[in-house]
C-alpha cells in the first residue's frame, strides 16, 4: 500500500479513490487493497504485481519481471491487459503465460526462420523475390547449374539426349526445384520408364514362348515349315510395313496371326505349283539349294535347252531358287 505525506498532518494512509488516482498519475498498474490480505500492489514490471498477501495490507511490490510476486501467480491473460482488445485473445498470444515465455517463442520462431531470413513470397510478388526464395532453398541460378546423374542398370533402349535434358533443366528451372530435387526426379522418371520396358521385353518373351509351345503342339514335324512360310507370307504381302504394325500390336507372336498367314502361303504354293516344280512360299534355303543342284545335274531341263517352250520360265525360276538359298525370298 502507498502512503501519502502532508506537510500538516504527516504521514497517512490514502483512501480508495485517492489510491487509483496516484497510480493513474504515476502511469503504475495496481489493484486497491483495504489491508485485509491478499496484499496487492503496484507491480513495478510488465505483470500486475501480486504481493505475498500477508494479511496485514502490506506493499506488495511485485519483482517487475512477470508480474507474479512471491505467492501469488498472474493469470494467463494478465499480463496481456496492456494489449490491443482487437489482437488480446489471439491464440498466438494467449498461448504464452508471461512476458518471458513470449519471448523465448519469439527467438526460438526466429531460429526456425533459418539465419538467411527466407520468406515465402506471395502468389502476388514480384518475379525477383519469387527467385530470390527459390535461389535461398538451392535452386542453381541457372538452369545450366543443374546436374543429372544417370542411375545404372537401365534398359539399353532408354537414352536421354542433350537436347531432353536442356528441356528438363529448363522446367526444372522455372518450378524452382533444388540441385537435389531436380536429380532425383530425373532418375526416378528414368527408372520408371527403363522398368516398364522391361516388363514389356519379358511379357513378349512369355508370349512368344507360349504360342510356340502352342504351334508345335498343332503342328509337331511341320512346325518349322509353317511358321518359315508364315513369315513369307507376310514379308509378300504386306512387306516391312506390315510387319512392324504386327510387332507394334504385340501380334507377331500371336499363335492365329501366324495359323492364319501359314495358311494364305500354303494356299498361294500350291497355285503356284506348275510343271517346272517351281519354288513357292514353302520353299526353304537349303530346299531351293537341293532344287538347283538337281537342275544343274539334269542337262534335258528346259533351262539347259534353249529352244524349249518353258526355258524362260525355267531361268525365271533358277534365278528364284538362288535368290531363297541365300537367304532371300
Amino acid at each position: 500500500m502507498l502512503d501519502t505525506f502532508d506537510p500538516l498532518s504527516g504521514y497517512s494512509k490514502p483512501n480508495e479513490n485517492e489510491f487509483k488516482k496516484a497510480v493513474r498519475l504515476l502511469g503504475f498498474r495496481a489493484r486497491w487493497n483495504d489491508g485485509d490480505g491478499g496484499g496487492d500492489g503496484a507491480g513495478g514490471g510488465d505483470g500486475d504485481g501480486s504481493g505475498d498477501g500477508d494479511g496485514k495490507g502490506g506493499d506488495g511490490a511485485g519483482d517487475g519481471k512477470d508480474g507474479a510476486g512471491k505467492d501469488g501467480a498472474a493469470g494467463a491473460d494478465s499480463w496481456l491487459s496492456g494489449v490491443d482488445d482487437g489482437i488480446r485473445q489471439d491464440p498466438s498470444l494467449t498461448r504464452y503465460k508471461n512476458v518471458n515465455e513470449l519471448a523465448k517463442g519469439h527467438i526460438s520462431l526466429n531460429t526456425k526462420i533459418g539465419a538467411k531470413g527466407i520468406i515465402i513470397p506471395n502468389k502476388d510478388a514480384p518475379q525477383e523475390e519469387i527467385d530470390a526464395y527459390y535461389n535461398a532453398q538451392g535452386r542453381p541460378e541457372t538452369s545450366e547449374g543443374y546436374v543429372l546423374n544417370k542411375p545404372e542398370g537401365l534398359h539399353e533402349s532408354v537414352v536421354t539426349t542433350p537436347e531432353s535434358e536442356k528441356d528438363y533443366k529448363g522446367v526444372a528451372h522455372k518450378l524452382g526445384l533444388t540441385a537435389t530435387q531436380a536429380d532425383g526426379l530425373n532418375a526416378w522418371y528414368l527408372e520408371k520408364i527403363s522398368n516398364l520396358v522391361k516388363q514389356d521385353a519379358e511379357s513378349i518373351k512369355t508370349e512368344t514362348a507360349q504360342a510356340e509351345t502352342k504351334l508345335m503342339g498343332e503342328w509337331g514335324n511341320t512346325y518349322p515349315q509353317n511358321l518359315e512360310l508364315s513369315k513369307r507370307a507376310i514379308n509378300k504381302f504386306g512387306g516391312e510395313e506390315a510387319l512392324n504394325a504386327l510387332t507394334a500390336a504385340s501380334l507377331d507372336n500371336h499363335p492365329a496371326i501366324i495359323k492364319m498367314m501359314a495358311a494364305v502361303g500354303k494356299a498361294v504354293s500350291e497355285d503356284a505349283i506348275d510343271k517346272l516344280g517351281v519354288s513357292d512360299l514353302s520353299t526353304t534355303p537349303a530346299m531351293a539349294g537341293q532344287k538347283i543342284k538337281e537342275i544343274q545335274g539334269n542337262p534335258k531341263h528346259p533351262y539347259w535347252v534353249e529352244d524349249d517352250p518353258l526355258h524362260k520360265e525355267a531361268v525365271q525360276e533358277v534365278a528364284r531358287l538362288y535368290k531363297i538359298a541365300e537367304g532371300g525370298n
